[in-house]
């Protein structure tokens, strides 16, 4: 623990005690101030303190062979609550967790067109109102909020959105909506990363610092956990991987807001008739999938193509961040990932000289919610000061 003014070093040492609870509790005053390399007493006053305001609670005694038996501590988890969301391309999923991010609720309606309107908000808060009743929780107990957004989410964008409203798509201000309803801070994150931190915290990803998070669904994208941390590069544009050049012969002579990759992929998957829309997504990859089960030799050359680009991507991105694993999400990821991983592997044994484990996503469509629900309890529980006023707030 730091040494700083009596009021400052209070707050360090209320914050350390709790996110020690957060990871390795219930324990003993002793082990929290083993854990931290602090004096008993120093320990004793903040977490009586923390005692009187319900934050912490007593939960049974210690097993300890010597000496009087300590009292178990554990952190209050039940006291709040967050939210985190993901607004997808066709519906918005929202999940309810406490403060140890367990789920306790969740909604999702769907977005005709895409489109955020405000039918669709009506229909969003009504449900919102229905899964809170249903969990018991009331708006002033939900502390922090973090929302998932199918964009990159740089200064640009964040003043875009946040000071032009009617330049966002569906022209509906879901940061406001949020913010006006619960009075909490309302986080607003790439939905992509936050599959990536999801994964990390609650799925394949632990126990992994360094880690690769590929999503393809519709559009293909990344994250990447390096050092244990989220990078998002100088304009939050890491791991855009559908600008990558898998062949030298395909270099663009002028720039496009469309990826590389993307491009090629979509070419090819005309020529077996897969509809693309303007962004070179391809909306229905499955019958592609389903064609080259039935021996369809199009489909096959088609989905051999893919596996190559991929390769190529996944030698190149290896190469360059070494991780211990790469995780593969998204309905197309996965089913490339289940369907072609000795193809995979293949090309990567000959090409890397450490391989990282290939793995499927273990969260699924719930990735990104849950990664939001882990950016809202860091923020909350970042600060002391941050969680006391939140819950001063909720009372």
């Amino acid at each position: 623990m730091q040494s700083a003014r009596p009021e400052l070093l209070g707050i360090i040492n209320k914050t350390q005690i709790i996110n020690l609870l957060r990871a390795s509790g219930p324990i003993s005053k002793a082990d929290i101030a083993r854990e931290l390399g602090a004096s008993f007493p120093t320990v004793s006053t903040n977490t009586k303190s923390l005692l009187q305001s319900n934050i912490l609670l007593e939960c049974g005694a210690s097993d300890n062979e010597l000496g009087r038996k300590g009292r178990l501590l554990k952190y209050n988890s039940t006291l709040g609550y967050v939210l985190g969301g993901d607004i997808g391309r066709n519906s918005i999923h929202i999940l309810l967790a406490d403060l140890s991010g367990a789920a306790i609720g969740e909604t999702e309606i769907a977005l005709p067109n895409g489109k955020c309107t405000s039918a669709s908000l009506d229909e969003l808060d009504a449900n919102i109102d229905q899964m809170l009743q249903k969990a018991e929780v009331s708006a002033n107990q939900v502390l922090d909020t973090c929302i998932g957004i199918p964009y990159r989410v740089d200064s640009d964008f964040r003043d875009r959105y946040l000071n032009n409203p009617a330049e966002h798509e569906g022209k509906t201000r879901l940061d406001q909506y949020f913010s006006l309803k619960f009075k909490t801070c309302v986080h607003l994150e790439n939905s992509i990363n936050l599959g990536a931190l999801g994964e990390k915290n609650f799925g394949a990803g632990r126990g992994y610092s360094n880690v690769l998070y590929i999503n393809y669904g519709v559009g293909i994208g990344s994250a990447l956990l390096l050092d244990g941390k989220l990078f998002t590069g100088r304009n939050g544009a890491a791991g855009e991987i559908s600008y990558c050049i898998t062949d030298t012969n395909d270099r663009r002579v002028s720039y496009s807001d469309v990826g590389l990759l993307e491009e090629l992929i979509a070419t090819e998957a005309r020529k077996i008739g897969l509809e693309c829309d303007e962004n070179m997504h391809i909306p229905h990859m499955k019958p592609a999938f389903d064609r080259a089960i039935a021996g369809d030799s199009d489909a096959k050359a088609f989905l051999n193509k893919l596996v190559s680009y991929f390769g190529v991507l996944l030698v190149n991105a290896i190469s360059l961040i070494n991780p211990e694993v790469v995780i593969f999400s998204g309905g197309v990821g996965t089913h490339l990932l289940e369907r072609y991983y000795s193809d995979l592997l293949r090309i990567l044994s000959v090409h890397v000289p450490y391989m990282p484990q290939l793995v499927p996503s273990m969260l699924r469509e719930k990735g990104t919610c849950l990664g939001a629900v882990s950016v809202a309890l860091d923020h909350l529980h970042s600060d002391f000061t941050i969680l006391e006023k939140a819950l001063l707030r909720a009372q």
